[in-house]
């Protein structure tokens, strides 16, 4: 009989994409396909070829190639394109530790910052752009008083200035933005934006039919695959990508462009893809967290109980939104050390501090999992005390 292989750690934090705990999980077809690439492949079929191919017909771009990582697909695009490089100040920002300001810096092209750290005005890109300039859109938009992309890739288009966009959050296209619509629907509060404003953030595949002349976007994420990064846009601009020395740096793993070509399939075959994830951890009913939190309280005892709780998820940077969920309140008088002891089990699980307890998220947890946990949870509720023979077990205080 099959079993359960225990997972390298249980995040029962809530928070979906957390980079601390590795991003996104990957689905079973991906994972089975990163495993089936790490023995002999022929390389001579160009794997990296075939798979931008696959992500250039999912996105409508007349090309497309994979980068190694998201800061780094950005340093070739500032490194080899020839625009002057244009962008807000509030979009300024820090993507996957490294400073968008300090990448430009490194490369040598440094950027052309307009506007206020809390107001963006139309006319502060109209001063600046020209045909020799190309304006960086960030998505998901800084909290600032600001145009709409929209609106500034109009006025990129006046100017005959090129633009390019950063897709951080992973939305390769509508059904994955129709996966975040649906969670932030349930939600009975958006931290940064509502729904409207949610429905209103384009995808990879609406800024190229827009007409960008290039995008870049996170293959984790909403994309649901490893973290690798997309460029994707007119073939000419993808040609001068290429060419560039920094393009073979950034050579992605065959193990890595395996998983990402598994998760392109995901996209490719459903709508929103819920083989993934990351999409069924968004788009879960609260009444089926509910009824598993219940029957995990009663499988674990000890005090345990379910609890209504709110799930925190950073789908990119400054891009935060809750969403109702239920868990399971672990009880106890010292919440620091049943912490340590549930990141310390097998298998490891992280949840969140509570004054009362633990409390163990279940939107993040895989149903499967549940009885790993239960034995898990009930295996830290008892810890070992130097007796008479070193092998007695109490409950701990509290």
């Amino acid at each position: 009989m099959p079993t359960t292989v225990p997972p390298a750690l249980v995040n029962a934090t809530g928070r979906i994409l957390d980079p601390n705990l590795g991003g996104t999980p990957w689905s079973a077809a991906a994972r089975a396909a990163a495993t089936a690439a790490a023995g002999y492949a022929d390389l001579g079929r160009d794997p990296l070829g075939t798979t931008g191919a696959q992500a250039a017909a999912l996105l409508g771009a007349g090309d497309a190639m994979v980068a190694s990582s998201l800061p780094g697909a950005i340093a070739l695009v500032l490194a080899a394109l020839p625009w002057q490089p244009v962008i807000a100040r509030p979009d300024m920002i820090s993507v996957r530790g490294a400073r968008l300001g300090d990448l430009a810096t490194a490369v040598g092209r440094p950027l052309v910052e307009v506007g206020a750290a809390d107001v963006v005005e139309p006319d502060d890109y109209r001063r600046v752009l020209t045909p020799s300039t190309a304006v960086i859109v960030v998505h998901p938009v800084a909290g600032a008083a600001r145009p709409t992309w929209s609106e500034v890739v109009a006025i990129a288009d006046a100017s005959e200035s090129a633009h390019v966009h950063l897709v951080l959050s992973g939305a390769l296209h509508e059904s994955a933005l129709g996966a975040r619509t649906m969670a932030a629907s349930t939600a009975a509060v958006a931290e940064r934006e509502d729904a409207d404003d949610l429905r209103s953030e384009p995808s990879a595949a609406e800024v190229l039919d827009a007409g960008a002349n290039l995008v870049v976007v996170a293959t984790d994420g909403l994309a649901g695959g490893p973290a690798l990064a997309l460029l994707a846009g007119s073939p000419s601009v993808l040609d001068v990508l290429r060419a560039h020395p920094l393009a073979a740096a950034l050579r992605a793993d065959r193990t890595l462009v395996a998983a990402l070509a598994a998760t392109l399939d995901a996209h490719d075959a459903a709508s929103p893809p819920t083989s993934l994830p990351v999409h069924a951890m968004l788009t879960t009913s609260t009444a089926s967290l509910e009824a598993r939190a219940r029957s995990l309280a009663a499988a674990v005892g000890h005090g345990a109980e379910a609890i209504a709780c709110r799930s925190a998820t950073a789908l990119a940077p400054r891009d935060v939104i809750h969403l109702d969920s239920w868990g399971l309140l672990v009880p106890s008088g010292d919440p620091d050390a049943l912490a340590d002891r549930l990141a310390g089990g097998v298998p490891p699980i992280v949840g969140v501090l509570d004054e009362a307890g633990v409390v163990l998220d279940l939107r993040t947890v895989a149903p499967s999992h549940d009885p790993l946990v239960a034995r898990a949870v009930q295996s830290s509720l008892t810890v070992p005390t130097l007796g008479a023979t070193g092998s007695a077990f109490q409950p701990p205080l509290g």
